[in-house]
């Protein structure tokens, strides 16, 4: 059933530790309320009668329902009484993970140095949050019988298990955390990466090599610095291309772009598959960066099966301005896929020349209307002559927007503005 809101006062009038049972009886079969927030207000209800409501809390973890035994374990924590330790122990192997994660909680709370190895077995529960929850309870309790165990978290599947394990490493503050920590340095994870620094920088770690320098840079995002390592920062930087932060994977791609080291040619291209535009669109500035050792293994990229490489090769092909992939574009306007056409009429106009001309005529037909506008403004932007009267014919177009582009390209053309 529900409490009637005019009762909820009683939280209110409890003096701490002056509570009676028959009161708090009452309050723990409302922890069964099909409200959520009725039960949150009686659990802080139980935690502000302390002492008094020890006992029957501890009764309550043995509760049929799991709502019970997990608002149990949370006012059990919060009170913090140790008469609780025992019976969250043995909480830890609740059937209901909330519950686990709860008593977890719990027992970190209390700090008693009986529930380490308790805790210690939770870093290998089947719940993540229940082993993220470990790492933080043993962290918080600081005892050394815990570095094994949070030494091998750092290579859980979870991140952020891996994270609050290397945090709790750096809390723990003993020296054989270091090891682990340095492998973590090169964790897939950003956020493990950043906590294993300060963890290292805690224990007054120094690098003893440039690989580990250069790990310790990227881990603390110094990009410049890492840029400052020149080839000796490559494989590193290369790893993190594939980190699945964002902002990382861009600071990566950029900084290989300023290194411009040809060994990275390969791996930027294979970038070009990221679902994100704007970091595509990076990756093609630091290929134009490195410059024309990157030419070859564009032209390969042109014969990938993958759309995004196969586009972004040909931009990158057209600002670097390299005559040998004109046959290759012209080749590409022919691909099923338009945006890999689009790439190509892109590429052929950033070339320019009078080789590129009469395939952008062509593309003047092409079934897709934004790669038919497209080659109807490049061939406006180069002013060849040539391309008068296939815009002219492009003025019949079927789609508005080819007739602009036509109409406008020919205007820069009578002004001879190309």
């Amino acid at each position: 059933m529900k409490r009637d809101k005019k009762d909820w006062g009683v939280r209110e009038e409890f003096v701490p530790g002056k509570a009676d049972e028959r009161t708090i009886e009452s309050l723990i079969k409302d922890l069964k309320d099909e409200d959520l927030v009725v039960r949150e207000k009686v659990t802080e209800a139980l935690i502000t009668a302390g002492e008094p409501a020890v006992e029957l809390l501890i009764e309550a973890l043995g509760d049929e329902e799991w709502i019970v035994r997990e608002k149990a374990a949370t006012a059990l924590g919060n009170i913090g009484d140790k008469r609780a330790v025992e019976p969250l122990i043995h909480a830890l192997k609740d059937q209901e993970g909330k519950v686990r994660e709860r008593s977890v909680d719990a027992l970190g709370n209390i700090g008693n140095k009986n529930a380490v190895e308790p805790l210690i077995q939770a870093l290998r529960d089947e719940e993540w949050i229940v082993r993220e929850k470990a790492a933080i309870a043993l962290g918080r309790m600081g005892d050394k019988r815990a570095i094994e165990a949070l030494t091998q978290a750092l290579r859980d599947e979870d991140r952020g298990v891996r994270e609050e394990a290397a945090i709790a490493l750096g809390t723990i503050g003993d020296e054989k955390g270091v090891k682990p920590l340095i492998e973590a340095l090169k964790d897939w994870n950003s956020r493990v990466r950043s906590e294993a620094a300060k963890a290292l920088d805690k224990l007054g770690w120094e690098a003893r090599d440039n690989e580990e320098r250069i790990w310790m840079l990227i881990s603390k995002e110094e990009w410049d610095k890492v840029i400052e390592t020149g080839g000796r920062g490559l494989k590193p930087l290369i790893q993190v291309l594939r980190d699945d932060n964002l902002s990382i994977r861009e600071e990566a791609i950029k900084a290989l772009g300023e290194m411009r080291d040809k060994r990275a040619i390969k791996p930027l291209i294979y970038a070009l598959k990221d679902d994100y535009g704007y970091i595509r669109e990076e990756v093609i500035k630091a290929v134009v960066k490195i410059g024309k050792p990157a030419v070859e293994h564009l032209l390969l990229a042109l014969d990938g099966e993958d759309t995004d490489i196969r586009a972004g090769a040909m931009i990158a092909l057209g600002e670097l301005g390299d005559e040998r992939a004109i046959e290759p574009l012209i080749q590409a306007l022919n691909d099923e896929d338009w945006n890999v056409r689009e790439g190509a009429v892109e590429a052929l106009g950033r070339i320019g020349g009078g080789k590129v001309i009469e395939p952008l005529t062509h593309a003047l037909k092409d079934e897709d209307p934004d790669v038919r506008s497209k080659a109807a403004a490049i061939l406006g932007r180069i002013g060849d002559g040539r391309a008068v009267r296939p815009l002219i014919q492009a003025l019949k177009d079927e789609h508005w927007r080819v007739r602009r582009e036509a109409a406008e390209a020919l205007e820069k053309l009578e002004r001879g503005e190309g």
